[in-house]
């Protein structure tokens, strides 16, 4: 940015009469579409179906910058103001350009991504309350969920899984999951046939992993409502299937490092008990379901009420938010790491969570 950008800034901040405001705008338009270009060469995905195909970018920008820069009634530009006195910059005549200008880039990278989730949540809602239907209907009495090494496994209370027989590609998992669709009446009977048929496949244990049934159920709900007729999916390409596979062992391999690592630690401390420590190696399991599916995840303690009992959840904030807030923290920093390092994901450079 050089040195014009920070100056300009600082005298905005020091003055925001309507003339400065127009200089910072256009400095923080040309970064914010700068950082919304190498977030998208670097596979984020952004909302930019919202947007005309030949200015997609731009617009996106704009409407980014037009939340940060909002003006309330005696608060102006109350996003900007506050973020610097959280900071714990008051006095801006004193502070140098550069330092306010590192501080302020640190807020456009740090709103950009809140503006792209909540955008990408506005645009698709019909994917967000799916997933939160099917976590509650797979909690229903119906359904075993367990534990096996580090995966998470469903099955239906009536039927024992068959272990020694191999679990159901995600490819037929899915054909299965559009056959059960297309013959339900409610996301209920949806989700219970999709067992049924499974149980009709006798080459299959009849358990199903956690991750690859909500993958499957998202997919086909997507498809049957953007497409006309009800046709089967197209197989995915070579690329998309082993961005798959690297992620699914990447995701068993964080799990693992934070059972030896992050849980038995708290258990040897007698921070947690020890059986209960399969409760939360089943919480980052859920929490890296959804951290792994679009890089936005539910807020942490919803992970907490998902997999624990209720007497827990009541004593949440006193016995066990730092223990389980630290526990998922270091699952993402991990999980987050081992992304950016994997060959696969890197040499293909388009999954979400190769940035930071």
């Amino acid at each position: 940015m050089g040195r014009e950008a920070p100056l300009r800034l600082k005298n905005f901040l020091v003055s925001p009469d309507q003339k400065r405001f127009s200089d910072i705008f256009d400095s923080t338009l040309v970064f914010i579409r700068g950082y919304l270009i190498y977030l998208r060469q670097k596979g984020y995905r952004l909302p930019l179906d919202l947007y005309s195909e030949e200015s997609a970018v731009d617009d996106l920008a704009v409407d980014i910058l037009g939340s940060l820069f909002q003006t309330k009634p005696q608060r102006p530009f109350s996003v900007i103001f506050e973020f610097y006195q959280s900071s714990g910059v008051r006095d801006f005549e004193q502070c140098e350009p550069e330092r306010l200008w590192m501080l302020f880039e640190s807020l456009l990278k740090g709103f950009a991504h809140q503006e792209i989730s909540r955008l990408k949540k506005q645009a698709n809602p019909q994917v967000e309350t799916l997933k939160r239907r099917f976590k509650d209907i797979l909690r229903e009495d119906h359904y075993v969920t367990f534990m096996r090494g580090y995966e998470e496994f469903i099955h239906l209370k009536a039927g024992k899984p068959d272990f020694s027989k191999p679990t159901i590609p995600y490819e037929e998992l899915r054909i299965i999951a559009e056959e059960a669709f297309a013959g339900s009446n409610s996301r209920t009977d949806w989700c219970r046939k999709i067992f049924e048929r499974l149980a009709q496949a006798p080459a299959y244990c009849a358990a199903i992993g956690r991750t690859d049934l909500l993958k499957a159920v998202v997919a086909v709900n997507v498809a049957f409502l953007q497409l006309p007729q009800f046709g089967p999916m197209a197989v995915p390409g070579p690329q998309t299937s082993a961005i798959r596979d690297a992620v699914s062992a990447i995701k068993l391999e964080t799990m693992k490092y934070i059972d030896d690592q992050v849980i038995r630690p708290f258990v040897t401390k007698t921070r947690i008990r020890g059986e209960d420590s399969g409760l939360f190696l089943a919480a980052c399991g859920r929490y890296l379901d959804d951290f792994g599916h679009d890089g936005d995840p539910a807020v942490i303690p919803d992970y907490f009420r998902e997999v624990m009992p209720p007497q827990y959840v009541e004593r949440y904030l006193e016995d066990f938010k730092y223990v389980f807030e630290t526990v998922i923290d270091r699952t993402k920093e991990d999980f987050s790491s081992r992304l950016r390092k994997n060959p696969i994901i890197r040499q293909f450079g388009v999954y979400w969570n190769v940035v930071e």
